[in-house]
């Protein structure tokens, strides 16, 4: 799981170092994003996460992993076998809408539960 530090301004956007993700949460508390290298697009319609360049992909058969900074955080992202992706490639990476977890960034880490996003 890839997590991100940031903290949610209540206006339903998480600001990270990096800039900001509208999730549409509204709480106003510091957060760690959750989320799985599946769960992030190339395209589509979900919370934009920001420009990146692709750092390294390593090749599973059939599949590929892709591997990107954020935030100053290493973030893996699950790439088809044939995507033609390379390390230096540009990238613009989604979140699947509702694909992803809010935890606390205190000692306790717990889930945080959001009324429907």
């Amino acid at each position: 799981m890839n997590f991100l530090a940031g903290e949610l301004n209540g206006a339903g956007a998480l600001r990270h170092r990096g800039g900001q993700i509208e999730l549409g949460a509204t709480a106003a508390r510091r957060v760690l994003l959750g989320f799985r290298p599946h769960d992030i697009l190339l395209d589509g319609d979900g919370p934009q996460l920001g420009a990146a360049v692709l750092e390294a992909v390593e090749q599973m058969g059939h599949e590929s992993l892709g591997y990107f900074q954020l935030a100053g955080a290493r973030c893996a992202i699950r790439l088809p076998a044939d995507s033609g992706l390379a390390p230096g490639n540009a990238i613009e990476p989604r979140l699947r809408r509702g694909a992803w977890s809010l935890f606390a960034d205190d000692a306790s880490a717990r889930r945080i539960e959001l009324p429907e996003r």
